[in-house]
């Protein structure tokens, strides 16, 4: 909700005829040209971040046309691959609960795993301020010392699992603490 109200305040500012300036990567050609793999592309949010990185440096892959739970085929996406970023988590739902579980927590660790095991250095996983108490979440700041709450709602429960999961595989493949 968060991005939708960015973006509607943003329409809104256009409106009255703001200059909008979008935002555009700085070309360095010092750096490594860096190829990001987007799960939930078909997101508001995940539109708007391949809008932003652009090009052939995006593999956009939306939440319908993949089923992240087979390893085969997440190697196949993550091959060449320098950066991850995991939106399918938050939007990704099927036909029951116990569906969404075992696609977004086992989908979750396939991805991170197959990633870590390709040379994927960098990952980003988009979660919920659902999982903040109604009062933590007012300041929108979290520390390292946040620990999650989440309800038994389904969708609680889908962020905080991925959230477990793929802290779980950065530690394991890397030996930090994130």
């Amino acid at each position: 909700q968060g991005c939708a109200d960015y973006l509607d305040r943003r329409n809104d500012a256009a409106s009255r005829g703001a200059r909008i300036t979008p935002f555009r990567p700085v070309s360095n050609p010092n750096l490594h040209p860096m190829t990001t793999l987007i799960t939930g592309a078909d997101s508001l949010l995940g539109r708007a971040l391949v809008a932003a990185l652009g090009g052939d440096a995006v593999r956009a892959l939306s939440t319908a046309e993949s089923d992240l739970r087979d390893p085969a085929y997440v190697e196949s996406l993550v091959q060449g691959v320098s950066a991850v970023i995991h939106l399918a988590s938050l939007y990704a739902r099927l036909a029951t609960h116990l569906d969404d579980f075992d696609n977004l927590s086992r989908g979750t660790f396939t991805l991170t795993d197959r990633a870590a095991k390709a040379g994927v250095k960098k990952m980003v996983l988009a979660s919920s301020l659902a999982l903040f108490r109604p009062e933590d979440a007012v300041q929108f700041r979290v520390s390292e010392t946040f620990r999650p709450q989440p309800t038994t709602d389904p969708e609680h429960l889908c962020a905080w699992l991925a959230e477990i999961t793929a802290r779980e595989t950065v530690r394991r493949h890397f030996g930090v603490n994130p």
